[in-house]
């Protein structure tokens, strides 16, 4: 095992703030909320929390997810959410909001189903709790993912893991 800083086998990039001039109840484009997070069972799920989950107005292509994005939240609604992860369903489908960050593994270093496990270990929630900001609704950043500091085990490692979790 290699004792490492999450920034130096990732990047987690934010999301867009998208204007609620453009929510809609129907339409091509659905804005990620961490509602979509199934906390605390992990993974992603359909938010039925709200109605208007639809973006009608222009965003950037690049916050429109594929099929096995990982996400993370950036913003802490529930005690325990930061740190959780979920893999994107459905390609073309999901727009990244400012709540949200993609999670972009370094594949020579970090196998990215092995990502999905790794980000939502307590070694990590707990660093990310500590450093994280306000107290009432904490906020962390794509900078404070990085500096959480683990250790990995080897590619061939992380393959094997994942196998066994699935």
């Amino acid at each position: 095992m290699e004792r490492i800083k999450l920034g130096d086998v990732l990047d987690v990039k934010r999301g867009k703030s998208l204007s609620g001039n453009f929510y809609s109840c129907e339409g091509k484009y659905v804005r990620l909320t961490l509602g979509n997070f199934d906390y605390p069972n992990g993974g992603f799920k359909e938010n039925t929390s709200k109605k208007d989950l639809f973006f009608t107005g222009y965003f950037e292509p690049k916050y429109l997810l594929n099929k096995d994005d990982l996400i993370t939240p950036l913003t802490e609604q529930v005690p325990g959410l930061l740190g959780e992860t979920a893999r994107i369903p459905e390609s073309n489908m999901y727009i990244q909001s400012g709540d949200i960050g993609l999670v972009v593994p370094n594949e020579k270093k970090l196998d990215r189903k092995f990502a999905y496990y790794f980000l939502s270990s307590n070694i990590i929630k707990k660093q990310l709790g500590y450093s994280s900001q306000q107290t009432k609704i904490r906020h962390t950043s794509p900078d404070s993912i990085k500096q959480c500091i683990s250790f990995l085990p080897s590619m061939d490692n992380q393959r094997h893991i994942v196998d066994i979790m699935r």
